[in-house]
């Protein structure tokens, strides 16, 4: 990640990514997205800046694929 400033990561915290079943597509976006969010707060990129960014979207597979929130918005959409 040359060029961007960031918090050093722990091993600790290769391994929590590691757990994340991602194609590169995904990872490209989720560091991107997580940066962005650093530059707007103008801190340094962080585990937690990328924490909140697969938080967010481990939600909206939970709901595109049957959540609860799956089933109020397509009874919202008929």
């Amino acid at each position: 990640m040359e060029g961007i400033d960031t918090i050093p990561f722990k091993d600790s915290d290769y391994d929590t990514l590691a757990r994340h079943s991602m194609n590169g597509r995904q990872i490209k976006n989720a560091v991107r997205t997580a940066q962005a969010l650093a530059v707007n707060e103008s801190t340094k990129l962080s585990m937690e800046h990328i924490k909140r960014v697969l938080d967010v979207a481990q939600s909206f597979d939970r709901d595109l694929k049957g959540g609860t929130g799956y089933e109020d918005a397509m009874r919202n959409y008929m």
